[in-house]
């Protein structure tokens, strides 16, 4: 970040990272260690470990856990090729860019259903995998540590009919922290919903730790194939 009198442009590059000014931030303040948060755009964000609304980027919604709202169009046909990200070595770097971003948040907004899907069960199942690789794809206690958040965040926030829409991503990371625990049971079904000419449309695998969690989620995922016949945004 520039120091000094001089004030910056509105938007700036180091050349490893873009800048921006920030002009109105709701602050909070944070007494753990400080890292600085830089990242590309229009997000509302400042340095210092001290994070503002709309942390979590390309994320819109009208408040928290609210969605965006009715007046959204889908568009099905449309395919968005994103080429960003093609190497393991830029993926890591996004990973912890974004990481900061989440831990800010989580703080600011703890009860955000999004976030708890990318922190607490998706980026740990990732620091667990990460850490892994460096100790010979042994669970050391802090791996077995992060799995377990990942089993227990699925379980209190998931399993339930709450966020229908987040269920079926945290599932599978909630499958592969339950293959890495030794824990629970693998299921496998074959799901399809028409109005007619329904088939078996390939498989899908997951773990369960015992026969009624296996109920109640084949029932969430037989729920999401009916959504798109009644779902609020059908016409």
């Amino acid at each position: 970040m520039p120091t000094g009198k001089k004030v910056p442009p509105q938007v700036w590059t180091d050349g490893r990272y873009v800048y921006m000014r920030v002009k109105s931030t709701k602050l909070f303040p944070y007494k753990g260690k400080v890292n600085d948060i830089t990242v590309e755009g229009n997000h509302s964000f400042v340095f210092g470990r001290v994070a503002g609304e709309n942390c979590v980027h390309e994320h819109a919604e009208l408040g928290i856990n609210k969605g965006v709202g009715p007046g959204c169009m889908l568009i099905p046909d449309v395919h968005i090729h994103h080429d960003g990200y093609l190497t393991e070595p830029i993926r890591r770097s996004r990973f912890w860019r974004n990481f900061k971003l989440l831990e800010c948040d989580r703080l600011r907004y703890p009860d955000r259903a999004l976030g708890l899907f990318l922190y607490e069960i998706r980026d740990h199942m990732h620091l667990a995998k990460y850490e892994m690789e460096q100790n010979g794809q042994q669970i050391s206690p802090q791996v077995r540590q992060r799995l377990t958040t990942v089993v227990e965040t699925f379980r209190k926030h998931f399993m339930s009919d709450d966020y229908p829409y987040l269920t079926q991503d945290a599932l599978n990371y909630y499958s592969e922290a339950l293959a890495y625990l030794g824990q629970g049971m693998e299921v496998c079904v074959s799901l399809d919903v028409k109005p007619q000419g329904a088939q078996l449309n390939g498989t899908q695998r997951f773990r369960v730790a015992d026969e009624d969690e296996a109920n109640k989620l084949v029932g969430k995922l037989l729920k999401a194939k009916f959504m798109p016949f009644e779902g609020p945004y059908v016409a």
